[in-house]
């Protein structure tokens, strides 16, 4: 038959009744219509599919059809292995009891139940993006009390959509049901109009996320209409499950109902320290580290890729005081023992402890000049030297590598010592014995 002309189905001036055999086919109409006539038994106008294989009919139109009145002078049904298609622009409204068992795809217009409508038998409803699932109309669903007017979802239902965002008009439950939705971020899978979804804590809640891995925050997946008839989602939230790229590793997502519609919320996670670090410090002299030395050797991450910057210092084991700046860290005291100290960093939400290690070992090296404080030695391993001369004096650094005579005294760096007599300086890369002095040019 024609695949753009609606098929009628019964006749208006007889109690004879319709029936529409697939055979075994697939078929394409603009849309379904029921004749009213003068039938007052029990049997329907019917479309059928007399073969055990499944075919798909699909309905195209651009018009209003209506198969089905729900009453015994226009009935219409639709039984057997037949996969529904409702493509097309049209509106296609189903009012009687239905018991074909393939799967509902709207992918197009509205499919719309009448007032004792039912599709309980169709395993998967998937609803497109703009198309729209229409179940205002409804007076009772499954004869279920407590559900008067409302959608329930069956036990064996699958409520889906294949592109956002799909339209839900219209008030539903999805009891124990399975609500497997696909969603791209910032785009909501499901807008809820005319009515209320009322979510389960039964219901199997799935989401296959097609955009990059989530990381924390709150994702808008099922919305409510805020103009002309408003919609909203309530009920229980139940457990979701996130397929596709997912959430970010290691985290629990959840729905959350916020402001009358349904969030996936990804919690924020910790920042992660894998190393605990343990330096070896030349007994009796200083330490300090650089910030970013300190957060590539104790590794430093964050699971959500959030910014992880360190929060605080602690004194130490030994009770030394420990000091930050925006650069460095600083142990105030020459390291004569092992010791040690904690520190804390953080995402901005939630913070995590690390702990430094400092070893105390044999002296490689003397110095051939009194110093101000201690010789210090810095988390990459430099030495830095605080010395002092005649003010305003231009000074060399030496060093060697033993004292054996003769002494090679090789000179690294020339200062000038400040208006105060102080100077400091920094072997970026000491040999692993020095001994070091000042000369004068």
């Amino acid at each position: 038959m024609p695949t753009g002309a609606a098929l009628n189905v019964g006749q208006s001036a007889s109690a004879n009744l319709g029936t529409f055999d697939l055979n075994g086919f697939n078929q394409q109409v603009a849309g379904l219509n029921s004749v009213s006539g003068i039938n007052t038994t029990s049997v329907k106008n019917t479309v059928t599919n007399s073969v055990a294989s499944p075919v798909t009919l699909t309905l195209s139109g651009s018009g209003v059809y209506a198969y089905g009145g729900g009453s015994t002078n226009n009935p219409g049904v639709i039984v057997g292995q037949i996969n529904l298609v409702k493509g097309g622009s049209g509106t296609q409204t189903l009012g009687d009891t239905n018991t074909y068992t393939g799967n509902t795809t709207i992918s197009g217009g509205i499919l719309s139940l009448g007032a004792v409508g039912s599709i309980a038998t169709s395993p998967k409803i998937i609803l497109a993006g703009g198309a729209t699932f229409d179940v205002s109309g409804l007076l009772n669903t499954n004869a279920v009390a407590n559900f008067t007017n409302i959608f329930l979802l069956g036990s064996g239902q699958t409520l889906s959509n294949n592109t956002s965002t799909a339209a839900l008009n219209g008030s539903a439950n999805t009891g124990s049901g399975t609500v497997s939705l696909t969603y791209a971020s910032g785009t909501p899978s499901l807008t809820v109009t005319n009515g209320t979804l009322t979510l389960s804590a039964s219901t199997a809640f799935k989401v296959n996320n097609t955009g990059a891995t989530l990381t924390h925050g709150s994702y808008k997946i099922i919305s409510k209409a805020t103009t002309g008839n408003a919609g909203l989602v309530a009920g229980t939230a139940p457990s979701v499950t996130v397929g596709g790229n997912g959430v970010t590793s290691g985290a629990t997502p959840s729905l959350s109902i916020n402001s009358s519609e349904l969030n996936l919320v990804v919690p924020n996670q910790a920042p992660t320290i894998n190393n605990i670090v343990t330096n070896n410090v030349t007994s009796g002299f200083m330490w300090k580290t650089a910030i970013t030395n300190l957060a590539t050797a104790a590794g430093w991450s964050d699971p959500d890729g959030d910014a992880v910057s360190l929060s605080s210092v602690a004194n130490s084991a030994n009770g030394v005081s420990v000091t930050k700046d925006s650069i460095y860290v600083y142990y105030n005291a020459p390291v004569t023992n092992e010791d040690h100290f904690d520190y804390t960093i953080g995402d901005g939400n939630l913070t995590v402890n690390g702990t430094v290690y400092l070893e105390a070992i044999a002296s490689n090296g003397y110095f051939t000049q009194n110093y101000t404080t201690p010789p210090l030695v810095n988390g990459n391993g430099s030495v830095t030297l605080n010395l002092a001369s005649i003010p305003d004096s231009t000074n060399i650094v030496q060093v060697a590598t033993n004292l054996t005579p003769p002494i090679n005294w090789i000179s690294i760096s020339t200062n000038v010592a400040g208006t105060n007599g102080l100077w400091q300086f920094t072997d970026t890369n000491p040999p692993s014995t020095a001994f070091y002095r000042t000369a004068k040019p």
